[in-house]
């Protein structure tokens, strides 16, 4: 076996109380497999076999009548007036500053500690 691989092992349970907050979920479980196991199964239709053959299946439908997308769509006359003034308004507005000037210049300019350190040594 390799160095670095260790066997590991499952805690043991330090007292009664962990051992008793899992019976809860055994008994789910169980009840849960107990009621699965109740049920009837699904009849599986085989393909060949006389059910399956019986069967009212859908019809299929040929694709011929059905029209293609670039037959159903217009051509495109490309975007209004309107449209690109809106847009270009939009630009324009993303376009500006976020931050104002003077909150820029504050920025910039940083915020003075040293009152706050001459304090602290005093």
């Amino acid at each position: 076996m390799p160095r670095n691989c260790r066997a590991t092992t499952v805690p043991e349970p330090e007292n009664e109380r962990e051992i008793v907050t899992l019976r809860p979920l055994l008994v789910l479980v169980g009840l849960t497999l107990g009621l699965a196991a109740c049920n009837d199964w699904p009849e599986i239709e085989v393909p060949g076999s006389v059910q399956s053959q019986a069967a009212s299946w859908p019809r299929l439908l040929s694709l011929a009548p059905i029209p293609t997308r670039a037959d159903a769509t217009v051509p495109d006359e490309g975007p209004s007036a309107a449209r690109i003034a809106s847009l270009e308004a939009r630009a324009g507005a993303i376009r500006r500053p976020v931050i104002d000037p003077q909150t820029r210049n504050d920025m910039e300019v940083g915020v003075d500690l040293s009152g706050l350190y001459d304090d602290a040594l005093n």
